[in-house]
């Protein structure tokens, strides 16, 4: 049961480390500010969240930020580097998601992102330019919803 609950809170708040493809999933889903951190191969990676004045998340690797969302209420993947592999949308409405990575120099990305969307980034050029393509959409039923 404890465990469970640690899984369900990096889903939604922290970061869920997925072995299989060595990616970690930044979830910033909050309504409250917090911090969350996690160890992995001699590495720390944090996300701070803040709720007021409206969602925002910083995310870290080894004390460095790696991206930062004003608006973020969305799932970021990147790899155990830091790369910003994808935008996931978790919330049960569309949101505006705009995202700040910090690589080389820095770069925003602004999407609009609906339940159940993953958006692949795509990372081009010399300069490593990011834009982003719409890969995957599901239907989103909300729980409980009328059937018509």
């Amino acid at each position: 049961m404890i465990l469970a609950f640690t899984e369900y809170t990096a889903l939604r708040v922290g970061i869920a480390v997925r072995p299989g493809p060595g990616e970690l999933w930044w979830s910033a889903l909050a309504d409250c500010s917090s911090t969350y951190t996690q160890s992995l191969g001699g590495h720390r990676y944090t996300q701070t969240l803040h709720s007021e004045p409206h969602a925002a998340v910083v995310a870290q690797l080894d004390g460095a930020t790696i991206f930062s969302s004003a608006e973020g209420q969305a799932r970021f993947v990147t790899d155990l580097a830091g790369k910003l592999l994808a935008v996931v949308g978790i919330d049960d409405v569309p949101r505006h998601v705009c995202v700040t990575v910090n690589a080389d120099h820095l770069q925003q990305l602004c999407l609009q992102v609906a339940p159940n969307e993953v958006w692949t980034v795509l990372h081009s050029g010399a300069a490593g330019r990011i834009t982003a393509n719409r890969t995957r959409a599901v239907p989103y039923v909300a729980p409980f919803a009328a059937r018509l």
